[in-house]
């Protein structure tokens, strides 16, 4: 009913940007005053940069879950699959608890390359220049920087077209949500291969870091297959889902 005697006020400001530029758009930064908040008063715009996008929850198997779960590599068996590893060709996968699972991968459903910056500067204007390779198979990417500024201000910028608050990579995205993203901009699209970060930006967070994510459609595979008549029976002995994505990051202005 009461705040505590030793209770007090937030301090600081959040600074959210969006989009790739010269210069931020009109309406940016959204700033939102914690100390403002705490009596309730919201700045405009904040419901839209709160409700994110909406992205479909995945829900991988887990031991919470699932009467019969593991995994691989673990503590036992610590075996990582090396750099130059790949995916084409046959698997079997083999457990005292899993019936026997059995499936081939394509070329087009190797890993993702390796997504390589091949510019991480700033530039005269103030404002830092991205660019990468493009990775074979890779449907979108994205990039989100976060940094300190002055006066306890913590800064959040999103390559995204839309406002929202993605400001943390997804981890991996459906095809659909790739799909549904890419078209209304907030992804960049395959043949994206540079992103540059506004001027206010790298202004109001000097050493900001940077994360930048490649995204690649994921492959569903299923025994016995679907039958074609919807009316027959599809009793399912095991289901595959392989995720694509490809991720660096960094310092910003910094090898």
């Amino acid at each position: 009913p009461e705040l505590p005697r030793e209770f007090e006020k937030p301090k600081g400001r959040m600074l959210i940007f969006w989009g790739c530029g010269e210069k931020a758009r009109p309406g940016q930064p959204l700033v939102i005053d914690f100390a403002k908040m705490t009596a309730g008063k919201l700045p405009p715009g904040y419901e839209a940069a709160m409700r994110g996008f909406n992205l479909s929850r995945q829900q991988p198997p887990s031991a919470s879950r699932n009467t019969t779960y593991g995994r691989w590599p673990n503590e036992r068996t610590r075996t990582q699959v090396p750099g130059d590893g790949s995916l084409i060709g046959q698997h079997t996968i083999r457990g005292n608890y899993s019936p026997d699972i059995k499936f081939s991968l394509a070329p087009e459903q190797d890993f993702l390359g390796p997504l390589t910056l091949t510019r991480n500067e700033v530039g005269a204007t103030g404002s830092a220049q991205l660019a990468w390779n493009l990775v074979p198979n890779a449907d979108a990417y994205m990039a989100t920087a976060v940094g300190g500024g002055q006066d306890d201000t913590l800064v959040l910028w999103t390559s995204s077209e839309v406002q929202a608050s993605a400001f943390a990579l997804p981890d991996y995205l459906t095809n659909a949500d790739i799909a549904r993203l890419t078209a209304s901009k907030a992804l960049m699209g395959p043949q994206t291969s540079t992103c540059t970060i506004p001027q206010e930006v790298v202004k109001a967070a000097p050493q900001a870091m940077f994360q930048l994510a490649a995204y690649g459609d994921e492959t569903n595979l299923s025994y016995p297959p679907r039958p074609q008549d919807p009316k027959t029976p599809w009793n399912i002995e095991w289901t595959v889902k392989v995720r694509y994505k490809s991720q660096t990051g960094g310092l910003l202005g910094m090898d």
